[in-house]
């Protein structure tokens, strides 16, 4: 009853900051679970309907702010670590460019397995078969949010993510009344990053980074991000893609025998067993539902 009594507060609560909470839990039975740390809502969805709740509670990582984002996944996963060593805490986050950059995580932080959880959703061939057209609508999407995933990077490595989410939108590249896209999506896409974002470089120094990394060789599911990719599907499709329906799709029709096999849930499930849990969830019934 304890441990229901904090849940409920904790659902009730939020958004409030994680560190309080967990010094609650700190003092009471619940001191035993794996508390799980991740970015926003939709992950939380996600993660909390494809683990073992019994003994693993998602958090939204809100900070003292009320700011929550990847910074915040990793600043918490490890102050809790240090302030709580007995506890039991992981983070999770969007693996976004890491790889690309030569970055790493901090310990007692786990990445997705693609660019973000939502690429990593839709890598899944049985989800994308199970939302009605998505099929045939997304190819043409993701491959215009490659292109600008290729910007995206070239961006970060130059400290420039905040600009780009500021002053870029890929739904630029489509015209609605037109029902068109622009007749050159990448030199749109590139005119604008350099008028905009990055007047100090040019396209030859962002073909030469692109050619260093061999980002044309990369899965679309790992330069592409999520957020671009619904946009747009969005933006071009309507109300047959609209974000809030697409999400809700994407997390009724991700199975969970998928997520499984990911090596994200591979390194939770490492983790949770060194405590005797058991990271999926219990009940068979629930393995498709969120």
């Amino acid at each position: 009853m304890a441990q229901q009594s904090l849940r409920l507060a904790a659902q009730s609560m939020q958004p409030q900051p994680v560190k309080a909470y967990i010094g609650q839990c700190m003092n009471s039975p619940k001191r035993q679970m794996v508390f799980c740390l991740v970015e926003g809502s939709f992950d939380k969805h996600i993660y909390e309907s494809r683990l073992n709740q019994s003994d693993i509670e998602v958090l939204i990582a809100f900070d003292d702010s009320l700011h929550h984002n990847r910074n915040s996944v990793e600043f918490l996963t490890g102050e809790l670590r240090d302030n709580y060593p007995a506890g039991r805490f992981i983070g999770i986050r969007d693996k976004d460019y890491l790889p690309f950059l030569g970055q790493q995580v901090p310990v007692g932080v786990i990445v997705t397995d693609h660019r973000d959880i939502e690429m990593t959703i839709l890598s899944s061939s049985d989800t994308v078969a199970a939302i009605p057209d998505l099929a045939l609508c997304l190819p043409d999407v993701l491959q215009h949010c490659f292109h600008f995933g290729h910007i995206r990077i070239f961006a970060e490595s130059r400290n420039l993510r905040n600009k780009v989410n500021e002053k870029l939108k890929i739904v630029a590249i489509y015209d609605q009344k037109a029902k068109l896209y622009v007749s050159d999506v990448i030199g749109h896409l590139r005119s604008n990053y350099f008028s905009k974002v990055d007047s100090e470089s040019n396209c030859a120094e962002l073909d030469s980074f692109i050619n260093l990394h061999e980002l044309n060789k990369c899965s679309v599911y790992d330069v592409c991000r999520g957020h671009d990719v619904v946009g747009l599907l969005e933006w071009v499709y309507g109300n047959n893609f609209s974000r809030t329906e697409l999400e809700s799709q994407m997390i009724q029709n991700y199975p969970a025998g998928t997520f499984y096999q990911t090596n994200m849930f591979l390194q939770i499930e490492s983790y949770c067993s060194q405590f005797g849990i058991d990271a999926k969830i219990i009940n068979e019934n629930n393995l498709n539902k969120a």
